[in-house]
């Protein structure tokens, strides 16, 4: 018997060889070599991949996602646009209202045949008022 067998404590021999043998190793030494051949192989295969490889998996959602931000952009810039264009018309229509404009000369003519003309070439063509 080897020294570590004795130390198995209050258990009888019985019971420690039944244990071993329930969980000895499934097929011998051959089956630690296969483990650490398919641990090998998979710490190879996770190091080739790069991170383009993971990135290019990306590619279609980042697209869709890219597009998606694109159109909501240009539908908010048109409508910021549009704002601004009816507060620009509106600004032009407060701002000539508040023009003064002279309709008509307040030149004291210095005869009717004056006065006639100062009425038909002043900024009313001509027109009463």
């Amino acid at each position: 018997m080897k020294e570590d067998e004795t130390q198995c404590g209050p258990f009888d021999q019985d019971t420690v060889e039944a244990l071993r043998t329930r969980l000895a190793v499934p097929g011998g030494d051959r089956y630690w070599e296969s483990l650490h051949a398919a641990i090998m192989a998979r710490i190879i295969e996770v190091e080739s991949q790069a991170w383009w490889t993971v990135l290019s998996r990306w590619s279609r959602p980042a697209l869709a996602a890219a597009a998606l931000v694109m159109i909501v952009a240009t539908a908010a810039m048109l409508a910021m646009r549009a704002d601004r264009t009816v507060v620009a018309y509106d600004e032009v229509l407060e701002a000539q209202a508040q023009v003064p404009v002279q309709t008509a000369q307040t030149v004291t003519p210095g005869s009717a045949r004056e006065a006639t003309f100062h009425f038909v070439m002043s900024s009313n063509g001509g027109r009463a008022p």
